[in-house]
Protein backbone atom coordinates (compact mmCIF):
# COMPACT_ATOMS: atom_id res chain seq x y z
CA UNK A 1 0.00 0.00 0.00
CA UNK A 2 2.48 2.57 0.48
CA UNK A 3 4.43 1.57 -2.80
CA UNK A 4 0.85 2.69 -4.04
CA UNK A 5 0.75 5.54 -2.25
CA UNK A 6 4.17 6.51 -3.68
CA UNK A 7 3.22 5.44 -7.16
CA UNK A 8 0.57 7.56 -7.31
CA UNK A 9 2.19 10.53 -5.50
CA UNK A 10 4.85 10.86 -8.29
CA UNK A 11 2.35 10.56 -11.74
CA UNK A 12 0.05 13.30 -9.50
CA UNK A 13 -2.68 10.60 -9.34
CA UNK A 14 -5.23 11.55 -6.65
CA UNK A 15 -5.12 8.24 -4.47
CA UNK A 16 -8.01 6.90 -2.92
CA UNK A 17 -8.69 7.91 0.91
CA UNK A 18 -8.88 4.15 1.33
CA UNK A 19 -5.34 3.95 1.48
CA UNK A 20 -4.84 6.61 4.05
CA UNK A 21 -7.39 4.86 6.73
CA UNK A 22 -5.73 1.61 5.71
CA UNK A 23 -2.08 3.25 6.78
CA UNK A 24 -3.69 4.99 9.62
CA UNK A 25 -5.05 1.42 10.67
CA UNK A 26 -1.32 0.05 10.67
CA UNK A 27 0.59 3.35 11.38
CA UNK A 28 3.27 1.26 14.11
CA UNK A 29 4.18 -0.85 10.71
CA UNK A 30 8.08 -0.12 9.73
CA UNK A 31 6.81 0.45 6.25
CA UNK A 32 5.33 3.87 7.07
CA UNK A 33 8.95 4.83 7.86
CA UNK A 34 9.58 5.50 4.17
CA UNK A 35 7.11 8.15 3.50
CA UNK A 36 8.52 10.47 6.37
CA UNK A 37 10.74 11.92 3.30
CA UNK A 38 8.43 11.53 0.51
CA UNK A 39 5.79 13.91 -0.45
CA UNK A 40 2.66 11.60 0.05
CA UNK A 41 0.38 13.45 1.92
CA UNK A 42 -2.65 15.00 -0.71
CA UNK A 43 -3.75 18.29 0.97
CA UNK A 44 -5.43 20.46 -1.34
CA UNK A 45 -5.18 18.82 -4.49
CA UNK A 46 -1.48 18.49 -4.15
CA UNK A 47 0.88 15.97 -2.36
CA UNK A 48 3.25 17.32 0.23
CA UNK A 49 5.75 16.49 2.36
CA UNK A 50 4.89 15.50 6.27
CA UNK A 51 6.95 18.12 7.52
CA UNK A 52 5.70 21.10 5.76
CA UNK A 53 1.90 20.17 7.13
CA UNK A 54 0.65 21.79 10.07
CA UNK A 55 -1.77 21.44 12.69
CA UNK A 56 -2.06 25.19 13.52
CA UNK A 57 -2.02 28.75 11.75
CA UNK A 58 1.72 29.24 10.62
CA UNK A 59 3.43 32.12 9.16
CA UNK A 60 4.25 30.19 5.70
CA UNK A 61 1.60 31.66 3.43
CA UNK A 62 1.87 29.40 0.11
CA UNK A 63 5.32 27.55 1.13
CA UNK A 64 3.48 25.58 3.73
CA UNK A 65 -0.11 24.00 4.15
CA UNK A 66 -2.39 23.49 7.42
CA UNK A 67 -4.45 20.81 7.89
CA UNK A 68 -8.09 20.33 8.27
CA UNK A 69 -9.33 19.05 11.39
CA UNK A 70 -11.36 16.78 9.08
CA UNK A 71 -8.30 14.86 8.93
CA UNK A 72 -7.45 14.43 12.77
CA UNK A 73 -9.32 10.68 12.04
CA UNK A 74 -5.54 9.85 10.70
CA UNK A 75 -3.94 11.00 14.09
CA UNK A 76 -2.40 8.00 14.06
CA UNK A 77 -0.64 7.83 10.48
CA UNK A 78 0.68 11.43 10.66
CA UNK A 79 2.07 11.30 13.98
CA UNK A 80 4.25 8.24 12.70
CA UNK A 81 4.90 10.60 9.31
CA UNK A 82 6.07 13.54 11.75
CA UNK A 83 3.45 16.06 11.37
CA UNK A 84 4.06 18.68 13.80
CA UNK A 85 1.40 20.39 15.70
CA UNK A 86 3.36 24.44 15.04
CA UNK A 87 6.36 25.16 13.13
CA UNK A 88 9.87 25.74 15.05
CA UNK A 89 12.86 28.01 13.90
CA UNK A 90 13.92 24.98 11.92
CA UNK A 91 11.37 25.20 10.09
CA UNK A 92 11.60 28.66 8.99
CA UNK A 93 15.26 27.78 7.97
CA UNK A 94 13.76 25.35 5.63
CA UNK A 95 11.43 27.82 4.51
CA UNK A 96 13.70 30.64 3.87
CA UNK A 97 15.80 28.05 1.58
CA UNK A 98 12.96 26.60 -0.52
CA UNK A 99 12.29 30.65 -1.30
CA UNK A 100 16.21 31.03 -2.22
CA UNK A 101 15.75 28.12 -4.52
CA UNK A 102 12.58 29.18 -6.25
CA UNK A 103 13.57 33.37 -6.51
CA UNK A 104 17.51 33.22 -6.37
CA UNK A 105 18.56 31.65 -9.43
CA UNK A 106 16.81 33.52 -11.85
CA UNK A 107 17.23 36.54 -10.22
CA UNK A 108 13.52 36.86 -9.96
CA UNK A 109 11.85 39.65 -7.97
CA UNK A 110 10.07 38.60 -4.54
CA UNK A 111 6.07 38.63 -4.72
CA UNK A 112 4.66 40.27 -1.77
CA UNK A 113 3.96 37.17 -0.28
CA UNK A 114 7.26 35.76 -0.78
CA UNK A 115 8.86 38.69 0.56
CA UNK A 116 6.80 39.44 3.59
CA UNK A 117 7.29 35.36 4.37
CA UNK A 118 11.06 35.76 4.03
CA UNK A 119 11.38 38.66 6.53
CA UNK A 120 9.14 36.71 8.89
CA UNK A 121 11.55 33.54 8.75
CA UNK A 122 14.57 36.35 9.52
CA UNK A 123 12.72 38.00 12.30
CA UNK A 124 12.21 34.62 13.67
CA UNK A 125 16.26 33.45 13.03
CA UNK A 126 16.92 36.14 15.02
CA UNK A 127 15.04 36.22 17.98
CA UNK A 128 15.93 31.93 18.10
CA UNK A 129 19.85 32.92 17.75
CA UNK A 130 19.04 35.39 20.99
CA UNK A 131 17.54 32.30 22.71
CA UNK A 132 19.49 29.70 21.52
CA UNK A 133 17.01 27.84 20.16
CA UNK A 134 18.93 26.95 17.04
CA UNK A 135 22.70 27.07 16.75
CA UNK A 136 24.35 30.10 15.02
CA UNK A 137 26.20 27.72 12.72
CA UNK A 138 23.12 27.10 10.61
CA UNK A 139 22.48 30.67 10.37
CA UNK A 140 26.19 31.10 8.76
CA UNK A 141 25.85 28.66 6.29
CA UNK A 142 23.18 30.58 4.67
CA UNK A 143 26.38 32.88 3.83
CA UNK A 144 26.87 30.84 0.47
CA UNK A 145 23.43 31.52 -0.57
CA UNK A 146 21.94 34.29 -1.92
CA UNK A 147 19.37 35.03 0.56
CA UNK A 148 19.13 38.67 1.54
CA UNK A 149 16.56 40.97 -0.18
CA UNK A 150 17.93 44.34 -1.94
CA UNK A 151 16.06 47.52 -1.98
CA UNK A 152 14.51 46.00 -4.99
CA UNK A 153 13.67 42.16 -3.32
CA UNK A 154 16.57 40.68 -5.55
CA UNK A 155 17.96 38.14 -3.65
CA UNK A 156 21.76 38.74 -3.41
CA UNK A 157 24.63 36.76 -1.58
CA UNK A 158 24.74 38.45 2.28
CA UNK A 159 28.12 39.81 1.81
CA UNK A 160 26.77 41.99 -1.23
CA UNK A 161 24.64 43.67 1.40
CA UNK A 162 25.25 46.75 3.74
CA UNK A 163 23.12 47.83 6.43
CA UNK A 164 23.14 51.75 6.51
CA UNK A 165 25.29 52.81 9.69
CA UNK A 166 25.82 56.63 8.43
CA UNK A 167 23.69 58.12 6.37
CA UNK A 168 25.24 59.68 2.99
CA UNK A 169 27.66 57.14 2.94
CA UNK A 170 26.35 54.80 0.43
CA UNK A 171 26.07 58.28 -1.91
CA UNK A 172 29.97 58.18 -2.28
CA UNK A 173 30.58 55.83 -4.14
CA UNK A 174 27.90 56.78 -6.81
CA UNK A 175 24.86 54.60 -7.76
CA UNK A 176 26.82 51.37 -7.30
CA UNK A 177 25.50 50.53 -3.94
CA UNK A 178 22.17 51.97 -3.49
CA UNK A 179 20.25 49.29 -4.13
CA UNK A 180 22.23 47.16 -1.73
CA UNK A 181 22.54 49.13 1.11
CA UNK A 182 19.33 48.81 3.24
CA UNK A 183 17.74 49.74 6.23
CA UNK A 184 18.77 48.32 9.32
CA UNK A 185 15.54 45.80 9.86
CA UNK A 186 13.76 45.58 13.11
CA UNK A 187 14.59 42.31 14.83
CA UNK A 188 17.09 40.99 12.45
CA UNK A 189 20.21 42.41 12.96
CA UNK A 190 21.75 39.43 14.34
CA UNK A 191 20.45 37.30 12.06
CA UNK A 192 21.73 39.50 9.34
CA UNK A 193 24.88 39.48 11.20
CA UNK A 194 25.33 35.66 11.64
CA UNK A 195 24.49 35.44 7.72
CA UNK A 196 27.51 38.05 6.77
CA UNK A 197 25.83 41.03 6.41
CA UNK A 198 28.24 44.28 7.62
CA UNK A 199 27.16 47.71 8.26
CA UNK A 200 28.61 49.69 5.59
CA UNK A 201 30.89 51.81 8.13
CA UNK A 202 32.28 48.93 9.30
CA UNK A 203 33.19 47.50 5.64
CA UNK A 204 34.04 50.93 4.61
CA UNK A 205 37.96 51.93 4.81
CA UNK A 206 39.13 55.24 4.87
CA UNK A 207 42.54 56.45 2.97
CA UNK A 208 44.32 59.66 4.27
CA UNK A 209 45.39 60.89 0.50
CA UNK A 210 47.07 63.97 2.17
CA UNK A 211 47.75 65.83 4.89
CA UNK A 212 49.03 69.64 4.80
CA UNK A 213 51.68 70.71 7.55
CA UNK A 214 50.67 68.46 10.25
CA UNK A 215 51.65 69.27 13.62
CA UNK A 216 51.46 67.31 16.73
CA UNK A 217 48.30 68.35 19.20
CA UNK A 218 49.24 68.80 22.83
CA UNK A 219 46.23 70.59 23.99
CA UNK A 220 44.02 67.28 23.06
CA UNK A 221 46.48 64.63 24.24
CA UNK A 222 46.33 66.81 27.31
CA UNK A 223 42.66 66.79 27.50
CA UNK A 224 42.45 63.27 26.82
CA UNK A 225 44.59 62.38 30.13
CA UNK A 226 42.68 64.84 32.14
CA UNK A 227 39.58 62.51 31.70
CA UNK A 228 40.66 59.59 32.14
CA UNK A 229 38.42 59.26 34.81
CA UNK A 230 35.21 60.27 33.12
CA UNK A 231 36.26 58.02 30.45
CA UNK A 232 36.55 54.81 33.10
CA UNK A 233 32.94 55.61 34.01
CA UNK A 234 31.52 55.03 30.28
CA UNK A 235 33.21 51.68 29.61
CA UNK A 236 32.63 51.08 32.82
CA UNK A 237 28.94 51.27 31.97
CA UNK A 238 29.64 49.76 28.53
CA UNK A 239 31.03 46.57 29.77
CA UNK A 240 30.85 46.36 33.38
CA UNK A 241 34.65 47.48 34.18
CA UNK A 242 36.64 44.51 32.14
CA UNK A 243 39.57 45.30 30.46
CA UNK A 244 39.23 49.24 31.12
CA UNK A 245 42.91 49.60 32.60
CA UNK A 246 44.23 48.18 29.55
CA UNK A 247 42.12 50.31 27.46
CA UNK A 248 42.76 53.39 29.04
CA UNK A 249 46.80 52.74 28.74
CA UNK A 250 45.76 52.26 24.70
CA UNK A 251 45.54 56.31 25.16
CA UNK A 252 49.03 56.90 25.62
CA UNK A 253 49.85 55.06 22.33
CA UNK A 254 47.30 57.34 20.21
CA UNK A 255 49.28 60.33 18.11
CA UNK A 256 47.08 63.41 17.83
CA UNK A 257 47.83 65.62 15.13
CA UNK A 258 46.39 68.86 13.49
CA UNK A 259 46.56 70.08 10.27
CA UNK A 260 45.33 72.64 8.01
CA UNK A 261 44.23 70.58 5.44
CA UNK A 262 43.22 66.71 5.27
CA UNK A 263 42.07 65.11 1.98
CA UNK A 264 40.56 61.48 2.34
CA UNK A 265 38.87 58.78 0.49
CA UNK A 266 37.14 56.08 0.79
CA UNK A 267 37.34 52.36 -0.33
CA UNK A 268 34.81 48.68 0.09
CA UNK A 269 35.45 45.54 -1.15
CA UNK A 270 32.12 45.30 -2.62
CA UNK A 271 31.11 42.37 -5.68
CA UNK A 272 34.51 40.74 -5.91
CA UNK A 273 36.12 44.04 -6.48
CA UNK A 274 37.45 47.49 -5.31
CA UNK A 275 35.22 50.58 -5.23
CA UNK A 276 36.51 54.01 -4.44
CA UNK A 277 34.60 57.20 -3.74
CA UNK A 278 36.43 60.27 -5.26
CA UNK A 279 38.96 62.38 -3.15
CA UNK A 280 37.74 64.75 -0.77
CA UNK A 281 38.48 67.53 1.64
CA UNK A 282 37.51 67.14 5.39
CA UNK A 283 37.45 69.07 8.37
CA UNK A 284 38.06 66.29 10.82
Amino acid sequence: VSRHLLHCAYQGIPVNREVYQFLNRNAEDPSISSLRDKKCLLVEGAYHLPNHLFWSTHPFGRFRRRLGEELRILTALLKALNVREEPTPSDSLLVLKDIVNEFAPPNKTLDEESFTVLMHCWRDLGKALESGEIPEAEVQRLRAFKCIPNTERVLNPPEWMFIEGRGGLAAKFGGILVKNVIQKPLDIGYAYAAAGVKTLSTAVQIELLDCLDPITDEGLSQRLESRKNVLARVLDSRNGGQGNAEKLRELASIQFVRADSIIIRYSISAFQRLLLSNPETVSA
